[in-house]
């Protein structure tokens, strides 16, 4: 008997096999080394860039030689289609068939059509097989237009503006005690860096999934600081207009840190699928640029109080007017806009907005904030400023995404005032119908606007109130009472 039985069997299987895995391992490893033909088709130019609207550009291709349909029935149509015919379509297109092609160039014509981003596939007629040919991207800018330059300089003139107006409002001695007592403005401006950012990033992949030039344009939003109106509208709900004012400047202070820091982090995610470069210098340069008005105002506050009072008189209607002129003449010059607005870019718009107003709210309600606190803190979170945000796109990215991406700002100012008019209409109704029955009961004298306890702001701001010629009451605190009239 064999010594290694029965273990033999399993060799002499071993022994059999062997030589038959190695054979197939080769035939295997060879017929892997082997490349498969090439099936891609080759575009000159391999892209197109900046095509002007209205304009027109030949595009060339070829196919492989061994590219064939013999073993079809039938001729296999090659034909170029466009991905989003809204932006561009394709004429003067060469009649290829598969089998019959033979090595030389193709053509056709890209029309350019409406500003955007598409691409073209040259693909198989009635056949599913994606691997037929490569893709052509495209990109569609407008025509420029002196409109176009005044609006991009009027709205840099506006903003720089306001912000002398806001550096002339502000009285460093008040921000400086409320900025002592941290609680208020941290929470505001954690609210304003943190919620808003992220609440931006995530609306952008849940409704502008298909556009990576509005989901920039969102985001950036989401990462601008607090606007000016926020001031007024915090005046006119009878909110801490001293804790208003405080988180407007530290969070235009600080957004020279914080805007370039979203961007560069999570925004990578957004410029990468866009296809874009971080423009890093002009990110930077514009947010600096934000400071030198607030300082020319601050400077002009502590030399010319007299000029500093004159010009925080005009905050409210110079404010109207900018969100007035946006909105006219902005939109008279920028007409396009209207064709980029869908449904998805109004949820998203609205949703930013109204929902950092319910953030700040329920989180400075659930700290315990006083309702005046609370309402400055809500009205900060909501309210970015878009004009930041449009010049910061309009001057950082390329064509055509910086014209892109300017509805998302439009739509987010538009979706600002909605929620906070409807609250300050509620209060006129109430407080009318407070007066009338006081008036019904007899009762006179009475005030609607100051607090039961008779204070005026707590918790972030040194504002005290005084009673007016008729009986309201107005904060005090900056240094024009006209400026903190409520209504």
């Amino acid at each position: 008997m064999c010594p290694l039985y029965p273990v033999h069997f399993i060799l002499m299987y071993a022994f059999v096999l062997l030589p038959i895995w190695l054979i197939c391992s080769s035939a295997q490893s060879i017929s892997a080394s082997k490349p498969e033909p090439s099936r891609t088709v080759q575009f000159y130019p391999e892209r197109i860039d900046k095509l002007v609207e209205g304009t027109s550009q030949v595009v060339s291709w070829t196919i492989p030689k061994h590219w064939n349909a013999s073993e079809m029935l039938a001729p296999v149509l090659l034909q170029p289609e466009v991905d989003n015919l809204q932006i561009a379509d394709v004429s003067s297109v060469d009649t290829v068939y598969l089998n019959r092609a033979s090595d030389k160039n193709f053509s056709f014509t890209v029309n350019a059509k409406f500003l955007g981003r598409t691409f073209v596939r040259v693909s198989p007629v009635g056949l599913k097989d994606d691997s037929f040919g490569d893709i052509l991207e495209i990109s569609v800018i407008r025509r420029d237009t002196v409109l176009d330059k005044i609006f991009l300089y009027s709205v840099v003139t506006l903003v720089s503006l306001a912000y002398i107006n806001m550096g002339c409002s502000l009285d460093l001695k008040v921000v400086w005690d409320t900025i002592r007592r941290p609680v208020g403005p941290a929470v505001g401006i954690s609210c304003q860096y943190l919620c808003m950012p992220l609440l931006a990033f995530g609306l952008s992949q849940l409704f502008l999934t298909s556009s990576p030039s509005l989901q920039l344009g969102l985001f950036v939003t989401g990462c601008s600081p607090g606007g000016g109106a926020s001031n007024i509208w915090t005046v006119l709900l009878n909110g801490n207009l001293n804790l208003s004012i405080t988180l407007t400047f530290v969070s235009t202070v600080l957004a020279l840190a914080l805007m370039p820091a979203w961007i560069f982090s999570l925004g990578r995610v957004i410029f990468n699928r866009a296809k874009l470069i971080i423009p890093y210098k002009n990110i930077i340069y514009m947010i600096v640029a934000l400071l030198v008005p607030v300082s020319i105002g601050v400077a002009i506050r502590k030399k010319c109080p007299g000029l500093a009072d004159g010009l925080v008189k005009l905050t409210r209607p110079f404010s109207l007017l900018l969100i007035v002129y946006i909105f006219t003449f902005g939109i008279y010059a920028n007409v396009y806009v209207f064709y980029l607005i869908t449904l998805d870019v109004i949820l998203s718009s609205v949703c930013l907005i109204w929902f950092g107003f319910a953030f700040g709210y329920c989180v400075a309600r659930f700290l315990g904030f006083s309702t005046e606190d609370i309402i400055a803190i809500s009205i900060e979170t909501g309210i970015q400023n878009t004009g930041v945000a449009i010049l910061l796109l309009k001057l950082s990215l390329p064509q055509p995404d910086a014209d892109m991406t300017f509805v998302i700002p439009i739509m987010a100012a538009t979706a600002m005032p909605i929620p906070l008019t409807m609250v300050w209409c509620t209060m006129k109704v109430r407080q009318w119908v407070s007066v009338k029955s006081s008036t019904d009961l007899g009762v006179t004298g009475v005030t609607d606007t100051v607090p039961e306890d008779g204070k005026a702001y707590e918790n972030g701001g040194s504002t005290h109130t005084k009673s007016s010629s008729n009986g309201s009451y107005v904060a005090i605190g900056t240094q024009d009472d006209s400026a903190a009239a409520g209504v």
